[in-house]
């Protein structure tokens, strides 16, 4: 098979080159492998000449998508147009589109009860990779595990209002689940998923009454934190009734949901809910003793050039009092469960804010007596940022490890994501530095996770 401008062959299996030519040697291991298997000198699917354009594979996704959306959906239908897709149209979608295009096959053997075959599709679509990916590739992930029969953008209440009526109680419930699971969006949603920006009194009340009952529902610290949430239902929905736009509305939601006093409990995918970006000017700091103290300093930074080092206490930022802007910082941060989980987050942020932006910091450096005062620039992530410490250290993957200046072993664990990569690497270094008198374990700017 010959192949022209801008095809491949996705190598899916065992391989051999004879006389120039790929042969594949697949294996198909359920129905969905199972379509138009590719041996010596066939087509692989997916890769033979399409007679649509790309505009065109996007509409016939389009067309399916839409029959499978709301109650009464069209799955006889639906499928066919996704299976020619899935079987002689793939290289004219975009990454995105394939991976809908997988879990949407999937979710439909998946509703008929075609568990093997769902799978397959599941799997294909979890392969993949590509820009605004994410969100859809966790749906197909999760259906690896376990059937997917509630797809967010396909399930929603349906536009037919006879239809919404009659499935109000089951559509509410479905969303409650969902609530209930965390089910968070990582990338850009589907069109009908981004919140709504013209809310009608009856929308917003039936929205609070929605999340309401579903923290209700399956919050579990209400006893141990002391929290009567039905007071506090009670206290916000005379307040949700009074406000008059779609701003306020959501504002008032997250305050509603601050009441919780729990720091993995928030509203997101909301751009207007005050919030502090995570850019610092290449430095950390934390709560000592009282005090924001620089705990790291990025060696070349402007913040190290101007004489800022391990040691150096914040005392105003912007001009303001670090007890002042950490009395600012409240409105713009996620709910803590206690009052020093705050101070040691806002802390270790005293100096974040929007990329590229400037901060006027007043500090103490040690062994001075009179303080300085720079200006910074925020260039650096948080999240991304990796401080190189002062003395030489080994780096595998997940872990930095070697001899402090004191003598000490040292090992800094850079990420949690990695799992058992993270113990194996842990425990090698934890036998190279064995003969130490004693060992640091760094975690600083670490968000937490698997080896928590």
């Amino acid at each position: 098979y010959k192949l022209g401008p801008g095809m491949h062959i996705k190598r899916e299996a065992n391989s051999a080159v004879i006389d120039g030519v790929i042969a594949l040697e697949l294996k198909p291991t359920n129905a969905a492998d199972n379509i138009k298997q590719p041996g010596p000198g066939s087509r692989t699917s997916g890769t033979a000449p399409s007679k649509l354009n790309p505009q065109q594979a996007k509409q016939k996704l389009t067309q399916a998508r839409n029959m499978l959306k709301g109650e009464n959906k069209d799955t006889q239908q639906a499928k066919p147009i996704l299976v020619d897709l899935a079987q002689n149209h793939t290289l004219l979608l975009t990454s995105a589109d394939r991976c809908h295009l997988y879990v949407y096959l999937g979710y439909i053997e998946d509703l008929a009860g075609s568990r093997e075959a769902a799978v397959g599709w599941y799997r294909r679509a979890s392969d993949l990779d590509g820009p605004k990916i994410e969100g859809i590739r966790t749906v197909a992930r999760q259906g690896l595990t376990k059937p997917v029969t509630w797809i967010r953008h396909l399930d929603s209440a349906s536009k037919n209002s006879k239809a919404k009526a009659e499935s109000a109680s089951g559509s509410k419930n479905n969303v409650i689940e969902r609530i209930g699971k965390g089910f968070v969006l990582r990338d850009e949603p589907e069109d009908g998923d981004l919140p709504k920006m013209n809310l009608s009194k009856a929308e917003r009340l039936e929205n609070f009454d929605i999340l309401a009952e579903a923290i209700d529902r399956n919050y579990s610290f209400f006893v141990h934190k002391g929290i009567d949430f039905k007071e506090v239902k009670s206290r916000y929905r005379p307040k949700i009734e009074m406000v008059r736009t779609t701003k306020e509305f959501y504002s008032l939601i997250d305050q509603f949901v601050r009441e919780l006093a729990d720091c993995h409990s928030w509203l997101c995918n909301y751009k207007d809910v005050p919030s502090l970006e995570w850019f610092s000017p290449q430095m950390s700091t934390r709560l000592i003793e009282g005090k924001a103290v620089v705990t790291e300093v990025v060696k070349g930074s402007q913040a190290y050039g101007k004489g800022l080092r391990s040691g150096s206490v914040i005392i105003a930022v912007n001009g303001s009092t670090v007890r002042s802007r950490v009395t600012k910082m409240r409105r713009l941060m996620h709910m803590y469960s206690s009052e020093r989980c705050f101070l040691e987050e806002a802390y270790r942020r005293i100096l974040d804010g929007e990329k590229g932006s400037t901060v006027s910091v007043r500090f103490l450096a040690p062994g001075r007596k009179s303080p300085g005062i720079v200006r910074l620039r925020r260039v650096s992530s948080r999240k991304q940022e990796v401080i190189q410490p002062d003395f030489h250290v080994n780096k595998a993957k997940f872990i930095w490890y070697g001899t402090h200046p004191s003598g000490l072993g040292y090992i800094r664990i850079l990420s949690f994501k990695g799992r058992m990569e993270i113990a194996d690497e842990f425990d090698r270094a934890l036998g190279i530095l064995k003969d130490t008198p004693g060992l640091i374990i760094d975690i600083r700017e670490n968000p937490g996770g698997f080896g928590t």
